[in-house]
Parts: structure tokens; C-alpha cells; sequence
């Protein structure tokens, strides 16, 4: 019976040593709780959280930031179209701009759009706030999340 309280101690040290890191490899980030320009909070079933962002005009922003440590970082848009034309964003981060679409009319992660392929990844250099822009591509688009991975 000695051995097992040691034993315990090693792994929960373990394994909460993995969970902080797989913490510090991924963050997310709700688009409504960006600054809105030209844009508004719907309810959305499917959503996180039950709401998402949806632009209607060209002058449609959501403006906020996110804490990134350095490394490259790929963001994944997740968001909803309502039809063929209806369905891009600009997602701008880490100096990179990138035309995301949404295919499938579901709540999925938006793909880099076959207009220029730029993919949503940005190398970060410091610790930090990095800002993030969303904008108008397309109008009646929702905008759910962004979830930014370390890779």
C-alpha cells in the first residue's frame, strides 16, 4: 500500500502537466464577443453558445483579439452560409488575410476559398494579444467561432 500514494502523485502531476499543454496548444474565441460593426447576434441552433454573428453588408466587421504564445498558429472558422454566394469571410490575423468559405450550409469549419488559397495560418513571433478581424466577403454569412490550434 506504500507504493500506490507515490505512484498516484506521479501520474496526476502527469497528467495535468498534458492538459496544460494541450490548453496552451489551442484557444477559442466566440466572434460575438468581438466589437460588431454593421453586424448582429443571432440565435443559431448548433451554435456554441446558441448565437453567432451574422454580416449583412460590405461594412460588416467583428473586431477582437486573442492571447498567442509564439509558434505558427492555424485559425478554424466556424460559420454558416445561406447560399452559394452567401457563404465567405475575410479572417485576418498575424498579417496574414484569408477568404474563407462554408460549403456546406452547416456549422463546420469554413475552408480557404479557391479565389486565392491563402490558408489561415500566421507565425507569431512574441507573447501577446494579436488582433483578429473578420469582414465582409459575402452578406448573410453567421459566424460561430474561431478556434486557433498550435502547430
Amino acid at each position: 500500500m506504500k507504493f500506490v500514494w507515490p505512484m498516484l502523485i506521479v501520474l496526476s502531476v502527469f497528467v495535468s502537466g498534458v492538459l496544460a499543454e494541450d490548453a496552451a496548444q489551442k484557444v477559442a474565441v466566440e466572434v460575438e464577443s468581438f466589437k460588431l460593426t454593421d453586424a448582429k447576434v443571432v440565435a443559431l441552433e448548433g451554435a456554441s453558445g446558441g448565437k453567432a454573428v451574422e454580416f449583412s453588408g460590405e461594412k460588416s466587421r467583428a473586431v477582437g483579439s486573442v492571447t498567442l504564445s509564439p509558434g505558427t498558429w492555424y485559425a478554424a472558422l466556424y460559420m454558416i452560409g445561406g447560399a452559394e454566394d452567401e457563404d465567405a469571410v475575410f479572417l485576418e490575423f498575424g498579417g496574414v488575410k484569408a477568404r474563407l468559405y462554408q460549403s456546406e450550409f452547416t456549422i463546420e469549419e469554413a475552408v480557404p476559398s479557391d479565389y486565392d488559397l491563402v490558408e489561415p495560418r500566421a507565425k507569431i513571433e512574441k507573447d501577446g494579444e494579436c488582433e483578429v478581424v473578420l469582414s465582409f466577403a459575402e452578406p448573410n454569412v453567421r459566424l460561430d467561432r474561431i478556434v486557433f490550434r498550435k502547430e
